[in-house]
């Protein structure tokens, strides 16, 4: 039975957000009231339980009171770190968003070069280049479809996230990682680094990117220090300070 629960928690919870969209498109009646991030939050968390049947709480606890102790500042800085290493590499794709869309324009014939301000908002947070972005079978507009979730999205949901996230992956999947025999566990664990890094695709490639440095610290504090709960109190901090942030887009461009 083991072996099926974590093949559920593996698939679920590597493609939480993909389906996530797919079922909010298909609520049509729903969609206006109900975020993605809403339905997101509540695929996550049936994945969660499954895995707490699965792999247990009892080996995701801090090993020690002084693991206890320590994952409240460490988790927090933590976060704060990875949040600045986030606004540094959206920032350089941005510079390099730039430069590349003036070589275009200079090429680019006369009609073609209107500014549409419409599209600012997205741009500075997400960085994608293009009109529409492709995500597997899915063309994504890049109209503030999931950046407008984000930044209206309730401050609650996304500490919920940032919970069952790691909950998901530096707890139960990382717990699996460490599992494995051998040799095995170094490279799924950066495996898993890797594919939580990428299921931010729908926010386009920069994100992807974006979101690594919080995969290996969060990754890492969980390792060094023991258990989930640092993790958890990092992503936290970072769910809270970028929803915070995207807020204020509208009003004053880009955050951070």
């Amino acid at each position: 039975m083991r072996a099926y629960g974590l093949a559920i928690l593996i698939v679920y919870g590597l493609s939480s957000f993909s389906l996530a969209s797919e079922l909010h498109q298909r609520l049509v009646t729903w969609q206006r009231r109900v975020s993605v991030f809403t339905v997101y939050c509540a695929l996550l968390a049936a994945t969660a339980v499954c895995g707490a049947a699965t792999v247990g709480l009892e080996e995701l606890a801090p090993v020690s009171a002084l693991g206890w102790i320590a994952s409240l500042p460490v988790g927090a800085a933590a976060g704060v770190a990875a949040l600045r290493c986030d606004r540094a590499v959206v920032r350089h794709g941005r510079r390099r968003g730039r430069r590349r869309g003036r070589a275009a324009r200079r090429t680019a014939p006369r009609a073609a070069q209107r500014f549409d301000p419409s599209r600012v908002a997205a741009t500075e947070w997400s960085g994608s280049g293009g009109v529409r972005r492709k995500v597997g079978a899915h063309r994504v507009s890049r109209d503030l479809r999931y950046e407008g979730d984000a930044a209206t999205t309730s401050s609650g949901v996304m500490a919920a996230i940032a919970v069952l996230e790691e909950l998901i992956f530096r707890g139960f999947l990382l717990q699996a990682c460490l599992w494995l025999p051998g040799g095995l566990a170094v490279p799924a664990v950066a495996a898993l680094v890797a594919t939580f890094a990428a299921s931010h695709i729908w926010f386009g490639w920069l994100q992807v990117a974006a979101k690594l440095p919080l995969g290996v610290i969060t990754t890492v504090c969980a390792l060094l220090v023991g258990g989930v709960v640092v993790a958890v109190v990092a992503h936290l901090v970072f769910n809270l300070k970028v929803t915070a942030q995207l807020r204020l887009v509208p009003r004053s461009g880009a955050p951070g």
